[in-house]
């Protein structure tokens, strides 16, 4: 989806930016799963709307970046809807590798249970992308890998636990690979 500039300014007019900076949903165009939530400026907004590709804007970086400039992993849109009071953005968008930094398809991997963050969602595996650049993917055999997982402590150290008691060696290193670096 590309519109011409003057729509896409028109339209960045019509959007409430309250403080500067709106939150954009971002869901997977044929499954609508949630992949990522970002937050856009009115410049941001503009260049997604006239490009098709997303860009959000950096709170960290205080910049704007297109989705995938280092990754690869874009994000091409394919469709767009606002909330009640243009104040929320929703896209509909085709994927072009994992959404999450982190190489999950989606951001919202984890799931809060009466444990914790303590199970990956099944459909959010982390799979190893051509693009990816972030290291997750080193495979390990050592066996000391294993009493490092178990033991690992902090936010994801139930999660860990139970990935390893029930999944072979391959699967804990890929899905405990954000966790600990092999």
């Amino acid at each position: 989806m590309k519109l011409s500039d003057d729509t896409a300014k028109e339209i960045v007019k019509s959007v409430n930016f309250k403080e500067g900076l709106i939150p954009a949903v971002v869901q997977e165009f044929q499954e609508e799963n949630v992949l990522m939530v970002a937050f856009m400026s009115p410049e941001a907004l503009r260049m997604t709307l006239t490009s098709g590709m997303m860009h959000f804007w950096s709170r960290s970086r205080e910049k704007i970046w297109k989705k995938g400039e280092e990754s690869g992993n874009t994000q091409e849109v394919k469709r767009v809807r606002v909330d009640c009071d243009k104040d929320t953005l929703l896209f509909d968008v085709e994927p072009e590798g994992p959404a999450c930094h982190k190489g999950y398809d989606s951001c919202f991997y984890l799931e809060v249970d009466e444990e914790g963050f303590s199970k990956i969602l099944e459909k959010f595996h982390a799979r190893p992308h051509d693009s990816d650049k972030s290291g997750y993917y080193r495979h390990c055999n050592s066996a000391s890998r294993h009493s490092t997982l178990a033991s690992h402590s902090g936010s994801y150290g139930v999660y860990s636990k139970s990935v390893f008691a029930s999944c072979g060696t391959t699967a804990i290193v890929r899905a405990a690979s954000p966790v600990l670096m092999c």
